[in-house]
Formats: C-alpha cells, sequence, structure tokens
C-alpha cells in the first residue's frame, strides 16, 4: 500500500494555482515574507477580484519539481 500524498504536494501537482499562504509553505517561509515576495515582485502572482494565487507551474520550476505526464 503507497504512502498517502500531503495535500500540499496534490495542490501543488493538480491546481493551476494556489493561496499566497500554501505557496509561502511550501517555499518555507512565513506568510507574512510571502505577502512581502509578491509586494516587491520577487513571487509571481495573479489577482482575481480580491484573491491572490501563485501558479503552481512557477513554483514546480523554483522548487525544481519534475514535471509529470497527465
Amino acid at each position: 500500500m503507497s504512502k498517502k500524498e500531503p495535500p500540499l504536494m496534490r495542490a501543488l501537482r493538480e491546481e493551476p494555482s494556489i493561496s499566497v499562504e500554501l505557496a509561502g509553505r511550501a517555499l518555507g517561509i512565513q506568510r507574512s515574507s510571502a505577502y512581502a515576495a509578491i509586494k516587491s515582485g520577487e513571487l509571481p502572482h495573479i489577482r482575481i477580484g480580491r484573491r491572490i494565487a501563485v501558479p503552481t507551474a512557477w513554483l514546480r520550476r523554483k522548487l525544481q519539481m519534475a514535471e509529470q505526464a497527465a
């Protein structure tokens, strides 16, 4: 039996974007640092209404995660 995949890893693999909080967790930084990185332009993001999301494709490249075929 295989181990269950952590929710963060599943989100990075399956979702087109994730919250700033999750992106910070993936990068190993605090929520406030993630928002500061967005403000400084170091962390790419998209804004949809009031929501700020971080593209998972960028995070996978930054974290050097292997791309998996769909």
